[in-house]
């Protein structure tokens, strides 16, 4: 099993790609990548944070600076959907929900659509947000099970 710094730097190339992807939809602020970049790391840690382990405390500080960059952006919704988010782990075994593709991406189509409903004009930015803390989630799955590449 990958270590974390093996997922930070697998959620980083995933991060890379998404940033490469969406800057043909137009320009980025430094905040947004920053705000992004943030997302896909949490993401290449979070299926890990149910358990005790240096990956929970790096997890839980980087919760911290994206809570902090959050309020810096005024982006409240996302501060507290965030903090819900960071609650959850508490309450489960590990390997369980969080090392589950269908688990994590119902969640995550979850906070869009809750966005959508309760807070319409955000909708974009936890949109955006999802898809690249989805992508940080499944650079971690995909760590976990390997690097094997095969032309069969």
């Amino acid at each position: 099993m990958p270590q974390h710094k093996t997922h930070l730097f697998v959620g980083f190339l995933a991060y890379i790609l998404g940033i490469y992807l969406i800057l043909f939809l137009g320009p980025i602020s430094w905040e947004r990548k920053i705000e992004l970049l943030m997302y896909t790391l949490i993401g290449a840690l979070f299926p890990d944070i149910d358990t005790k382990s240096k990956i929970q405390r790096v997890m839980y500080i980087m919760f911290f600076i994206l809570l902090v960059l959050l309020a810096y952006t005024k982006q409240y919704v996302a501060a507290t959907a965030t903090g819900i988010l960071a609650c959850i782990p508490l309450m489960v075994h590990h390997r369980s929900l969080f090392h589950s593709m269908l688990f994590l991406t119902f969640l995550g189509a979850t906070a869009v659509v809750a966005t959508k409903i309760y807070y319409p004009a955000y909708t974009m930015v936890m949109l955006y947000n999802t898809l690249f803390f989805l992508a940080g989630v499944f650079s971690h799955l995909w760590a976990d099970r390997g690097f094997k590449f095969s032309l069969r």
